[in-house]
């Protein structure tokens, strides 16, 4: 009998062709299963919340308003008034966009307030000329803390009242150079 007329296995080069699409695959196919198994990694690269999907605030709400200019927002929600602790908080805020050194045009900073004309305020606005204050809305709902807002006002991510400024910076950094691509 011819061995090539009823071969009892494929030729080698088909072997070969399987085995090099089947390393190909293998990587799509756990990726696959991965997703839509729902797995997450439990670290993630940000330093702050994550808010997933991002959460549309209104900008025209708040009082005075104001156009963001396609710029960040860092907001830091007051509460009441505005104490010694409120106030390191903002210095805090003003030196994390500063050390952005040439990507701080990029980024706003916001205080909201129940009451924006405390003279405390009034004195740090004429201090920093950049610093916008404004009352929070009731459509915003009551936000704690810090936030980072995208150019169309969407709320991206949350950091506790203590959270290092450091952290605030590098998921700035990050955020910033996503954006410029």
């Amino acid at each position: 009998m011819n061995a090539l007329a009823h071969p009892a296995s494929p030729p080698s080069h088909w072997r070969l062709f399987l085995l090099v699409g089947t390393l190909f695959a293998l990587p799509f196919a756990v990726a696959a299963g991965l997703f839509f198994g729902g797995w997450h990694p439990e670290k993630t690269a940000n330093r702050g919340t994550l808010v997933m999907p991002p959460l549309p605030l209104p900008l025209a709400d708040l009082k005075p308003t104001f156009d963001p200019q396609g710029r960040w927002l860092l907001v830091l929600n007051a509460g009441d008034e505005c104490s010694a602790d409120c106030l390191r908080r903002i210095d805090e805020l003003r030196r994390v966009q500063v050390s952005l050194y040439k990507e701080m045009n990029r980024v706003r900073r916001l205080v909201l307030v129940d009451n924006p004309f405390s003279a405390e305020l009034a004195a740090l606005a004429r201090q920093q000329p950049d610093l916008l204050i404004a009352r929070q809305p009731e459509s915003w709902g009551r936000l704690s803390a810090i936030h980072v807002l995208d150019p169309q006002g969407r709320l991206v991510l949350d950091y506790a009242t203590d959270a290092p400024p450091r952290d605030i910076r590098s998921d700035l950094e990050r955020l910033l150079k996503a954006g410029r691509n």
